[in-house]
């Protein structure tokens, strides 16, 4: 059996394979093993709405920015202050959070990020 990590639906699959294993009876129709156990797998999830994706939690934009929490706000602050200059609706979305959770994401669905040009 491969392992890949250990969760729920990986704690059904195992039950149900020691089920389609230890029974002798047609429970699989006849099917090859792995035919068997692809039917016993749940279909999968359709992904989460744009809204709800992209959330981190605000530890892990810290750790990887490498700057304090104050000085995190500061920058999200001045980043909305840009946008909404540039013309950008809704600006104040940009570096959205999650009340309570200490999440936050970008709230756009495109963002692209260009280097500056000489001129």
């Amino acid at each position: 059996m491969i392992r890949f990590r250990r969760d729920a639906a990986l704690q059904r699959l195992q039950r149900r394979e020691h089920v389609l294993e230890s029974t002798t009876a047609c429970s699989c129709g006849g099917l090859p093993r792995p035919a068997a156990l692809a039917r016993a797998r749940p279909p999968p999830r359709p992904p989460p709405p744009p809204t709800q994706q992209g959330w981190v939690l605000q530890e892990a934009v810290l750790a990887a920015l490498q700057v304090n929490r104050n000085q995190l706000y500061v920058d999200v602050h001045r980043l909305r202050q840009q946008f909404a200059e540039a013309g950008v609706q809704d600006a104040a979305r940009i570096g959205e959070r999650r009340p309570g959770t200490r999440q936050m994401h970008i709230g756009a669905a495109h963002l692209e990020i260009l280097a500056p040009t000489s001129g």
